[in-house]
């Protein structure tokens, strides 16, 4: 079935307004980081919307929340633990195992916290199954 560029276009902006009001609904919801990673996400899929510039003061908005601020260093400091731990030029597994360790015992409460949980428990790759 050929859908006409009318529908096509009409289907998303229908999907445009349903993210940005997610956006506001999580937010007032005192979900903070999940409203700062689907504000993210907005203006990536969606460049040209004539209302980025209001998501963009939202994002910054939600910058300063004290939840965000945390699951950002969070992030940061995963991403370069699994950079520098377990990246090509992966030098330490013990040493960034023991990084992100302690990365869990800090930012317990945060998302970056479980997905390092994730590649703790998780078998070395030599032993994961081909």
């Amino acid at each position: 079935m050929r859908r006409s560029k009318k529908e096509l276009q009409k289907r998303l902006d229908e999907l445009q307004a349903k993210k940005r009001a997610f956006i506001d609904t999580l937010d007032s919801a005192g979900r903070k980081w999940d409203a700062y990673k689907v504000a993210q996400s907005y203006v990536t899929c969606f460049p040209k919307a004539k209302d980025n510039g209001d998501v963009k003061k939202k994002i910054y908005e939600l910058e300063k929340d004290q939840s965000v601020k945390t699951n950002l260093e969070a992030q940061k400091s995963l991403n370069n633990i699994l950079t520098i731990g377990y990246g090509p030029a992966a030098k330490d597994h013990v040493q960034a195992k023991a990084a992100l360790e302690a990365l869990v015992k800090k930012y317990s409460e945060t998302e970056a916290a479980t997905l390092a949980n994730a590649v703790i428990n998780s078998p070395p790759a030599s032993t994961a199954k081909q």
